[in-house]
C-alpha cells in the first residue's frame, strides 16, 4: 500500500515551537495592532497564523520566513510514536511525505525527515499550496494522513481513503468537522491508533 503522510502537526510538532518563537519576542517585532501576548494552542482554531494574529498576508509571510530561519524551526520534534510507527509501517508499505510547505523549505524539510525517519520515508514532496489530491492520484496513493480538513475532503472526493489526524486537546482547527458524513474519511487521534487500524485491517 502507498501511504501519504503530512509533516507539520502529523509527523512533527510545528505549532509548539512557533508559539514559543512568538511569545519569546517576535510579538514585539511584528506590526501588530493588538498583539496576543500569550499565544496558546487554543488560539489555533484556524491553521492561519495571519488570521489568528489579525495581520496582513505580507506580515504573515515575513513572520513565517523569519521563523523558518530560527533555531525554533530547526528543532521541531517528531510527535509521540511517529518515528516508531512510520518505521513499522515502512516494513510493509511505501510511505511518502507530502507537505503544504513552500518550496524554499525543501532543503530544511529533507534534512529534518532524514534526521528522524531515515529510509522509512521513501520520498518527500512539497505541494506549495497545490491540491494534495492531485499528488495522491499521480502517486496512486491508497491512504493519506493529514490534519487539514480541506485536504482530506478533497482526497476523499477523489476516491482516496483519508485519515484526519487530531484530537480535541491539540488540533483545534479541525474539531468542528464531522467526518461521519464522508465514507472515505476516518478521524485518528495519534500514531498508535493509526498503526493499530492499518494492522488490524491488514491493508
Amino acid at each position: 500500500m502507498i501511504i501519504i503522510t503530512d509533516i507539520d502537526e502529523v509527523l512533527g510538532s510545528l505549532i509548539d515551537p512557533l508559539i514559543r518563537y512568538y511569545n519569546e519576542g517576535y510579538y514585539l517585532l511584528g506590526n501588530f495592532k493588538n498583539p496576543i501576548k500569550n499565544l496558546k494552542r487554543e488560539n489555533f482554531t484556524t491553521y492561519s497564523i495571519g488570521k489568528i494574529l489579525n495581520i496582513t498576508e505580507e506580515e504573515e509571510y515575513k513572520m513565517i520566513q523569519r521563523f523558518s530561519r530560527s533555531p525554533y524551526f530547526k528543532n521541531i520534534m517528531p510527535l509521540e510514536n511517529a518515528v516508531e510507527s512510520i518505521k513499522k509501517l515502512s516494513e510493509k508499505h511505501k510511505i511518502i511525505g507530502l507537505s503544504d510547505r513552500p518550496n524554499y523549505l525543501f532543503g530544511d524539510s529533507i534534512f529534518w525527515a532524514n534526521r528522524y525517519f531515515g529510509d522509512s520515508l521513501s520520498e518527500l514532496y512539497l505541494s506549495n499550496g497545490y491540491s494534495k489530491a492531485m499528488y495522491c492520484k499521480k502517486m496512486d496513493a491508497d491512504l493519506i494522513i493529514d490534519d487539514k480538513v480541506a485536504h482530506v475532503v478533497d482526497c476523499s472526493e477523489n476516491g482516496i481513503r483519508s485519515y484526519l489526524f487530531g484530537n480535541d486537546k491539540k488540533n483545534y482547527w479541525n474539531q468542528n468537522f464531522d467526518e461521519s458524513e464522508y465514507d472515505m474519511i476516518e478521524r485518528v487521534e495519534n500514531w498508535k491508533e493509526i498503526l493499530e487500524r492499518i494492522e488490524s485491517k491488514d491493508l
